[in-house]
């Protein structure tokens, strides 16, 4: 069962940490408010790409604004990161609509 953004983000610190391992991961970027989610692990990419419409269901019900959604083999360092702390890394692997976003601020 998929856990709900919700559910993710209430997660105690460490076991967000321990859940971060290199896998397939969705990268979901937001405008409202201006983050980047990560969403999994997935076994491949097909499996994470096969669950991209359940997670977008989960952030419509929580008013979320998703402006972009990528699957992607890579280890995240959190499992959220707000505007406050993107680095020029999390910049580089992000959108050109994410990235208009941020420039509106």
């Amino acid at each position: 069962m998929i856990a709900s953004v919700k559910e993710q983000k209430e997660q105690p610190k460490s076991q967000q940490i321990e859940a971060l391992s290199l896998a397939w991961w969705l990268q979901f970027e937001a405008s409202n408010p201006t983050c980047i989610y990560f969403c999994g692990p997935f076994e491949s990419q097909q499996e994470a790409d096969a669950s991209i419409d359940l997670y977008l269901e989960n952030f419509k019900q929580e008013h979320e604004q998703i402006v972009n959604v990528s699957s992607r083999f890579c280890q995240p360092r959190q499992s959220m990161i707000t505007e406050c702390e993107l680095t020029f890394a999390d910049l580089a692997n992000s959108s050109l609509p994410f990235f208009r976003c941020l420039i509106k601020h």
